[in-house]
């Protein structure tokens, strides 16, 4: 069985969707080959990230599907073999939730005992939001599900919004139908290890019950309904964007170039 090392989770990247609003970006790469910069792919970027956060023996996986075999390369080229690839089959046809299951199911493969960071491919963030989001879920009385919410950016019709109490519980999540949306869900989250146990058991039921075109937030409503305790970690900017399409890498894109001129002229990186 694999320790908890110093008491750091482990991370699940969900790298499996076609990403067709994409186009011809994505023909031979996941969404987490994308540039954003010459030579510079979003996962690099990300795995810098899970490095600096992360236990050395902590399990790094990621959940591929489209392009798979093109990911591997990536990895080997980068020196990254500690990352285990596990493949959803069903990436073509059921929604990210099963390739949420299929992570954590690998983590108890594993024996790893401990909380997980989920962490979507297609988001770009700052490094040290991961290493904030996972030190938040390690701490003495950590929530089940931890998630990351921007409430300062204007909401669309897309956005995965949220609700939220007055402590920072947060009480509903979906795309549409709630009633006061206080919030965005940006695709960063983290796992107790009870909170995966709970949110593993859920999401197993959703195949045999027909919701295989449902986002893993479902499975996270329905924890919530049945008493799981799931708290919000506040972004502290919106700084971040979710690449869907052309113009959100484009967006990606400008704000990683901004981001970069700033820590050349002495600001955080």
């Amino acid at each position: 069985m694999i320790g908890p090392g110093d008491g750091t989770p482990a991370v699940i990247v969900l790298a499996a969707g076609i990403g067709s609003r994409l186009g011809r970006l994505v023909v031979k790469r996941p969404k987490w080959l994308l540039d954003l910069a010459p030579d510079a792919p979003l996962a690099r970027h990300h795995l810098r990230a899970i490095d600096r956060a992360l236990a050395a023996g902590a399990p790094r996986i990621a959940v591929a599907g489209h392009a798979s075999d093109a990911l591997r390369v990536f990895l080997l080229r980068e020196g990254a073999a500690h990352v285990d690839v596990v493949v959803n089959p069903r990436y073509a046809t059921w929604n990210n939730w099963y390739s949420l299951l299929v992570g954590l199911r690998h983590l108890d493969q594993l024996g790893w005992p401990g909380a997980t960071v989920v962490l979507n491919a297609d988001l770009y963030c700052p490094e040290e939001w991961l290493a904030d989001v996972a030190a938040a879920i390690t701490r003495r009385t950590p929530p089940e599900v931890l998630l990351a919410v921007d409430v300062g950016r204007p909401m669309t019709d897309e956005a995965m919004k949220v609700e939220l109490d007055g402590t920072g519980r947060v009480t509903a999540i979906g795309k549409f139908g709630l009633a006061r949306p206080a919030g965005e869900y940006i695709g960063l989250a983290a796992l107790s290890s009870a909170g995966r146990a709970a949110v593993a058991g859920i999401l197993q039921t959703f195949a045999a019950d027909g919701r295989t075109d449902e986002w893993y937030e479902a499975g996270l409503q329905q924890a919530m309904d049945s008493g799981l305790r799931v708290e919000a970690w506040t972004t502290p900017h919106s700084d971040w964007v979710e690449i869907d399409d052309a113009d959100d890498h484009a967006a990606a894109q400008d704000l990683y170039e901004r981001r970069r001129r700033g820590a050349e002229a002495g600001g955080c990186r």
